[in-house]
């Protein structure tokens, strides 16, 4: 028989503090949770999709990237796994599928260049300082490439639901009421109606308050058509979100803008935007100091790549010189490997004979 307990040792006494098992194994989660942004951001796949492909719902998939501490740690019955390792078995097992899908023609990941590290400088002097500043670069020197590093990064570092939000300007988003609402669901704003500005205003403010977050804008030359006096107008209108403190926004285009700005009666934007702004050179064209696309960041992709030789550097500088650059390379590395099984110069004259 047990002895009986002092009153010292009652009065003493401290319950045994429940701790919940967490519902999937923390470094198996991070592990998949960066493939997922690999896969979203490097690859083209689309999170919907995905979550299709493996029968969960968007939301539900979403969820458990960003919390998957909110979920039960318990599966319905005695003995089953959790909801949230049945979704990382789902995920691991889609995710090898692509994987050997798309071995036969894989492409490298993303190469670190001389391009990409000034973007996202730039975008991460933008949201620190909160302000609106523009990223110029002409096409095919990897803008969009930049865009995805910077967003793969800050996901992987600060969590899936990271405070920077992302947006391409096109023909059916230039007006305010379509611009806002792309940005209210970016954000992911709520109690709105989606045809009154001043509601999706207000639902964007509240969505990015204190958060200390960055839009980034690509194509953003198209605000400068000289036709659309409404692109002065959008800029002014973002302009006041980075003005009230609310994030920081960088404008990515091919100079455009800047050039528009520079040429009307916008001295009130242009003082704004001229301290922060960014101008990326073509290859052999940079000035002292500036940043620009370097016969290093060529011979860095074609390494990726798989490409060696004597030729086939010369080839490619060639090609990088000219427009579209960096895309048009790659495009002909994409080609090359399709028709011919390996890149060369040899394969990449008969794609694009250069004269």
């Amino acid at each position: 028989m047990l002895p009986k307990p002092t009153q010292e040792q009652l009065d003493n006494f401290v319950m045994p503090k429940f701790v919940m098992p967490p519902p999937v194994d923390p470094a198996r989660w991070e592990s998949i949770r960066n493939r997922v942004i690999d896969a979203v951001q490097t690859n083209g796949h689309t999170l919907a999709r995905l979550a299709v492909e493996i029968g969960y719902d968007a939301d539900r998939l979403e969820a458990w990237l960003i919390r998957p501490q909110d979920f039960s740690p318990w599966g319905v019955r005695v003995g089953e796994k959790s909801t949230p390792e049945k979704i990382a078995d789902a995920l691991e097992k889609r995710l090898e599928q692509l994987d050997q899908a798309n071995a036969q023609w894989r492409e490298p990941g993303r190469v670190e260049t001389s391009v990409t590290r000034a973007i996202m400088e730039g975008i991460a002097t933008f949201r620190d300082m909160c302000v609106m500043g523009l990223i110029e670069a002409a096409s095919g020197l990897g803008k969009s490439a930049a865009i995805r590093e910077y967003i793969a990064r800050a996901m992987k570092a600060e969590g899936y639901d990271c405070p920077v939000w992302f947006i391409t300007l096109g023909e059916f988003n230039l007006t305010g009421k379509a611009l806002l609402l792309e940005m209210a669901e970016q954000c992911g704003a709520t109690n709105y109606k989606a045809g009154n500005d001043h509601e999706l205003k207000r639902a964007i403010h509240d969505a990015t308050r204190d958060r200390n977050g960055v839009f980034i804008v690509d194509e953003a030359q198209q605000l400068a058509e000289a036709k659309r006096l409404s692109g002065i107008n959008l800029l002014n209108g973002l302009r006041e979100f980075a003005d009230g403190g609310y994030f920081g926004l960088a404008l990515l285009d091919n100079g455009e803008v800047y050039r528009r700005l520079s040429a009307g009666k916008h001295t009130q934007i242009r003082r704004r935007v001229e301290t922060w702004r960014v101008e990326i050179a073509e290859l052999g064209r940079g000035k002292k100091g500036q940043p620009a696309l370097t016969n290093e960041d060529v011979c860095l992709i074609m390494a990726a790549w798989g490409v060696h030789g004597e030729k086939e550097v010369a080839y490619c500088l060639k090609v990088a010189s000219l427009p579209g650059a960096l895309g048009t390379m790659t495009d002909i590395f994409r080609a090359a490997r399709r028709r011919f099984g390996h890149i060369d110069a040899a394969t990449m004259n008969a794609i694009r004979r250069l004269t």
